[in-house]
């Protein structure tokens, strides 16, 4: 018989892999008690960049991280949040001097530590990329207070120049000074401030490297008392006279990643007292509304100014409580839904004091950074972990891989399923439990909706859903006691889809359960600490992401085929994940067909399932499926889509 050809739009091929199964949810249905509406109509801006994620350091635990025996583990952890930045800085670089060829201890920074950084974002980098700049980018801390000198900055950055070429564009930036406003400067903003930007921003001593300023700190009060003008707060209100000086050079400077400018926030402290009640943590207290208002106010106040100086907004250091954090408060469950929501509300805050100006994000900031330490400040990381830290390092002699904290599932959560997305809104709870629950929106792509419903009370939340997709996918952000004891926002852990992450650091998949509305309304229920997200609609063409090669035809007149589909884009690509077929000639059927494309135009069409829910296609890697035809005739041609999310095509 005359070999059948086979036409196809697009070519190229990988091994294939496919990853997770559906999992179940143990919640008990209850009757509603709060109530949402999911709005399925396109919303204009409310972006979340890919890289809204990011991970802060300390100098001091660069060989905690990122030593051989540490890297690997290191690296994985991140490349599960997809994109992002390692901002290596904080405390320690006001307070730790640089020196090229030093012995490498933590007091000092080296070309050795460097080095180390170098090879973990050219691990991290190996992915594909989804625009000019490469996935993950870092940020290097430097020393800018009014006792240092150039000169040593001016080293440094050469040291980045000797060690970083061929890499260039993964450096974001240098960062200049930490929390200005508290180490050296004073809380009264000076001159003098400025009049040292401009020497440390000069070329001779920074060269062309991306700038990255103010970094200063906010005043752990109510959001009233940064609003009172009267009353200046550290340099609040200094922003537009900062931003008058920095934002041209910032602008300018400006590499692969684009420019920011940077804030720093904590709703707590651990050194706090019976005089400042309001710094004193507890977990009804960090997950309520009070302290997220303070955000708020400070995400909108300086994001509008940046804004006004055409330059972007981040929040370069951010955690559950200053100074480390807070036993039974930040290295608990708890700190994963504050994480959650907390980065809903930096990329879109909504001020307090002008309710509803912000309801369609328009202002916002671009991403976040959670910081990590050692547990008693920038030193001394062998006496343990910071509290807060979202990622443990070992802090033993072996200095082996590390491993995930609470904190860290909240922010894998977030990560997954809200960067690369827009429409961002918050959306209005109501019902008698409305104050208990938080929830937020997103359009990923043409046809998916993703909402996302928060509990953050200690009792469980039945929150009914209107004009929620049929078949829609639920994910679960939940509490994990390892102890077994029932503990639930004080546990020690947490899990998505009632799994965590593998001892190397990867990430085993999602495994959403398949849940449709009944009578126009779908019920979900939220057990305490626990946080869903609903991917809604219809699928979305992906084609773009993805190339195809199609292997020979066989004979008789069922042929079969093998078909590989790869993933050529920089982001995991969901399941179900579908084939359809466009233009077949007449009298050919392809036999293995799952059904006809009823849901995304052109209609009518077959489709195969290539992966169902809970499975995913990470970059670089394709997944393959035998195709079986029927023909009468002399040959097969037809063009591909794909398509992929929730609900039938």
């Amino acid at each position: 018989m005359k070999q059948r050809s086979c036409r196809l739009k697009f070519a190229c091929t990988l091994a294939l892999i496919a990853m997770s199964t559906a999992g179940t949810s143990v919640v008990e249905a209850q009757q509603p008690t709060a109530s949402v509406v999911l709005d399925p109509t396109h919303q204009v801006g409310g972006a979340i960049p890919e890289r809204f994620m990011g991970i802060s350091i300390e100098w001091t635990l660069i060989e905690r991280y990122m030593n051989p025996n540490a890297q690997p583990a290191f690296t994985n952890l991140l490349r599960n949040w997809d994109s992002g930045f390692i901002r290596v800085g904080g405390g320690s670089q006001d307070s730790t001097p640089y020196s090229p060829d030093a012995p490498n201890t933590d007091s000092i920074i080296t070309n050795a530590d460097f080095a180390l950084i170098r090879s973990t974002m050219d691990a991290l980098n190996t992915r594909p990329y989804f625009d000019a700049a490469p996935p993950w980018g870092v940020v290097l801390g430097s020393a800018m207070t009014p006792t240092s000198s150039p000169a040593n900055t001016k080293s440094f950055v050469q040291g980045i120049a000797t060690v970083f070429a061929g890499a260039e564009s993964s450096v974001a930036g240098v960062s200049l000074g930490n929390e200005p406003d508290q180490d050296g400067y004073g809380t009264t903003f000076p001159s003098r401030y400025l009049t040292d930007f401009a020497t440390y921003s000069d070329p001779a001593v920074t060269g062309n490297w991306p700038l990255v300023v103010p970094s200063t700190s906010t005043d752990i009060v109510p959001w009233q008392t940064l609003a009172d003008q009267a009353h200046p707060s550290r340099w609040f209100w200094s922003w537009p006279q900062i931003l008058d000086a920095v934002a041209s050079t910032v602008k300018a400077r400006a590499g692969v990643f684009g420019p920011w400018v940077s804030d720093h926030f904590y709703p707590f402290a651990r050194n706090c007292s019976a005089q400042q009640p309001w710094r004193c943590a507890t977990i009804p207290l960090l997950l309520g509304k009070d302290h997220l208002d303070a955000l708020d106010f400070l995400v909108y106040t300086h994001g509008t100014w940046a804004t006004q100086h055409g330059v972007p907004y981040r929040l370069e250091e951010t955690n559950t409580a200053a100074r480390q954090g807070v036993v039974g408060v930040s290295d608990v469950a708890a700190s994963a839904i504050y994480a959650l929501d907390m980065m809903f509300h930096v990329a879109c805050p909504q001020p307090p004091d002008q309710m509803g100006v912000n309801a369609n994000c328009t202002v916002g900031g671009v991403g976040m950074n959670l910081q990590n330490a050692a547990r008693n400040g920038n030193t001394h990381p062998e006496q343990g972990n910071a509290f807060y830290n979202v990622i443990y390092f070992d802090s033993s002699d072996a200095m082996g891989p590390p491993v995930p904290a609470p904190e860290y599932y909240g922010a894998l959560f977030f990560a997954h399923f809200a960067p690369g997305t827009s429409g961002l809104r918050p959306v209005a709870v109501t019902g008698q439990d409305a104050a208990s629950v938080s929830a937020w929106r997103v359009e990923a792509g043409a046809n998916e909706r993703r909402l996302f419903l928060i509990n953050k009370s200690t009792s469980a939340v039945t929150t009914s859903v209107a004009n929620a997709g049929s078949g829609s996918l639920v994910s679960r952000l939940a509490p994990f006691d390892p102890t077994g004891a029932g503990l639930v926002l004080d546990a020690a852990s947490a899990q998505i889809d009632g799994r965590q992450v593998r001892p190397d650091g990867t990430w085993p998949g999602f495994a959403p359960t398949v849940q449709s509305p009944v009578g126009g309304v779908m019920n979900i229920t939220l057990a305490p600490g626990e946080a869903v997200a609903v991917r809604s609609g219809f699928p979305t063409d992906v084609s773009s992401r993805i190339r195809i090669k199609a292997g020979p035809l066989g004979g008789g007149v069922s042929p079969s085929q093998f078909v590989a589909i790869a993933n050529v884009g920089g982001t995991v690509i969901d399941g179900p994940l579908y084939l359809a077929f466009d233009g077949l000639a007449p009298g050919v059927t392809l036999a293995s067909a799952a059904g006809n494309v009823a849901n995304v135009p052109p209609a009518g069409v077959p489709y195969v399932t290539v992966l169902g829910a809970g499975q995913s296609l990470v970059p670089g890697v394709a997944a393959g499926i035998q195709l079986h035809w029927s023909t009468s005739g002399p040959t097969i041609s037809y063009s591909t889509r794909v398509l992929a999310g929730p609900g039938a095509p």
